[in-house]
Parts: C-alpha cells; sequence; structure tokens
C-alpha cells in the first residue's frame, strides 16, 4: 500500500498535478470497491506505470484490463513514436514505424511465441519475425529493416528486453498475454482456431480473459 502510494504520488509532481491533487485523486478512485482488479494490478510496477499513464490522460479508469492495456500501450507507442518524429526527424525508421503498424507487428510476435509455449526468444528469431512480418505487410515501408526496428523497440521503448545475451523477452508475460489476445480478437477464424486448440488449457485463461473483455469493445467487435 505505501509502494504503491509513493509511486502514484511521485508520478504526479507537476505544478498542475499539485495543484489539482491530482495523485489524490487517482488514489481514491483506484481505492474504490468497482476498481479493485486495478487495485490488483497495481501491485506490479509495470501496470501501475500502465494505470498513472492513462489516469494521466483521461482522468479515469479504464473499465476492465483489456482496455487498461490497450490505451496504456498505445500512449507508449503515440508518445515515443511523436518525440522521435521530432528528435530524429531525418532518421527514416521513425517516419516509417507509425504505433498502428507497430502494435500489429508485436501482436504478431507475442502470438507466434504464446503459441509455441516461447516467452524467451533469440536475437536472429526476433529480426526474421519482423523482417517477414514487414515484407508480407502492404503499409509496411519498404525502407524498414528487421534490425532497425527490433532495436527501436528494445532499446528506446523497454517493451521487448535483452534478459541475457541473445535472450530477449516481452518485458513483462501480461504484455506478451494481452498482445497474443488482440492478435486472436482481429479476426473471427483465429479466436475459432484459439478456442478449439487452447480452451481447457490453463496457459491459456489470461488470454481468452483479455479476449473477453477485447470483444466486449465496439473496436474490436467492428473488426470481427
Amino acid at each position: 500500500e505505501n509502494q504503491i502510494e509513493k509511486f502514484i504520488n511521485n508520478w504526479f509532481q507537476a505544478p498542475i498535478d499539485k495543484q489539482r491533487k491530482t495523485s489524490k485523486k487517482c488514489l481514491d478512485l483506484l481505492n474504490k470497491p468497482e476498481n479493485s482488479s486495478a487495485k490488483e494490478l497495481a501491485q506490479t510496477p509495470l501496470l501501475l506505470t500502465f494505470i498513472c499513464l492513462v489516469y494521466d490522460r483521461a482522468q479515469k479508469l479504464p473499465n476492465n484490463r483489456s482496455n487498461l492495456y490497450r490505451r496504456a500501450l498505445n500512449i507508449l507507442l503515440e508518445e515515443w513514436a511523436a518525440e522521435k518524429r521530432v528528435v530524429d526527424h531525418q532518421e527514416p525508421i521513425y517516419q516509417g514505424l507509425h504505433p498502428d503498424l507497430e502494435n500489429v507487428l508485436l501482436s504478431n510476435i507475442a502470438h507466434q511465441g504464446f503459441c509455441r509455449d516461447r516467452i524467451i526468444f533469440t536475437k536472429d528469431e526476433l529480426v526474421d519475425s519482423i523482417t517477414n512480418f514487414l515484407a508480407d505487410t502492404l503499409e509496411a515501408p519498404r525502407h524498414l529493416n528487421g534490425k532497425a526496428v527490433l532495436h527501436a523497440i528494445q532499446v528506446q521503448q523497454g517493451i521487448l528486453v535483452e534478459r541475457a545475451e541473445n535472450a530477449y523477452s516481452f518485458s513483462h508475460l501480461t504484455l506478451q498475454e494481452y498482445l497474443t489476445a488482440r492478435y486472436i480478437s482481429r479476426k473471427w477464424e483465429r479466436l475459432e482456431l484459439a478456442v478449439k486448440n487452447h480452451l481447457m488449457d490453463n496457459r491459456w485463461r489470461e488470454v481468452f480473459l483479455l479476449i473477453s473483455g477485447l470483444l466486449d469493445s465496439s473496436e474490436d467487435m467492428l473488426l470481427l
């Protein structure tokens, strides 16, 4: 409890936040009974970061974990892309690696690994996955290459991290589970196949719960 409170107080240190008592409002909201699931997530630093990111933007909390992950990841990718376009505007990768494309790319990597019961990837595997995705995706700019994209995602975003020499994973298993759920929820046939192959697999339980949350979103229902 004390660590969560300290984290949130440290997050909202801007003068306008102090004036508006943003940290107290965020804590009060997090402690309401209807936000008990979000409070449970707050015990993990990465997910508490997600909560602060989303609350900072919307001054409210999403109604389920899927929406929390979706909004937080979008904020991270959009702000990173905007910053890089300004600071490194002459670097081609930052003009081509836009948030929508990266979301789809990360979802593909997460799903491929999860289906093979893999949370650790070699650098060559990731570069090959990224290269193949870029080659097969019509809207992907031709100038992007797998090594440069992996470097950007790993070093500058922290979504994929190097755990040991030549051993990479998503920064948190929750991210891989969410991105896997996102990949599946985009196509009805993917959902049918996942249910057929993995519904009784306990390892997939969180993925199916996240899919359920995504299907409550009108945005994802339209894609089905």
